[in-house]
């Protein structure tokens, strides 16, 4: 139902929320293309966790974590 989904789909990330998911997702990026280290030159691990910062820095963007929503928790003042 496209409605549940709409209503999942609230923003519920604060403003500190959001930058330390931006941070740590532009860490998660910098580990696996540009530090170069040996534990990232296996592909798996290196897109795997490419990924993996991608979803950290676009929930950081769109201010919404599934998981908060799953668990019915806010840490946004004005949401």
């Amino acid at each position: 139902n496209f409605q549940h989904w709409a209503i999942a789909m609230t923003t519920n990330l604060g403003t500190i929320d959001c930058i330390l998911h931006a941070a740590l997702g532009a860490s998660l990026l910098y580990l696996a293309f540009a530090i170069g280290m040996k534990t990232f030159t296996a592909p798996l691990l290196k897109y795997g966790v490419a990924i993996v910062g991608l979803v950290k820095f676009a929930m950081s963007t769109l201010s919404i974590y599934p998981i908060y929503s799953i668990l019915n928790l806010k840490t946004c003042n004005d949401c």
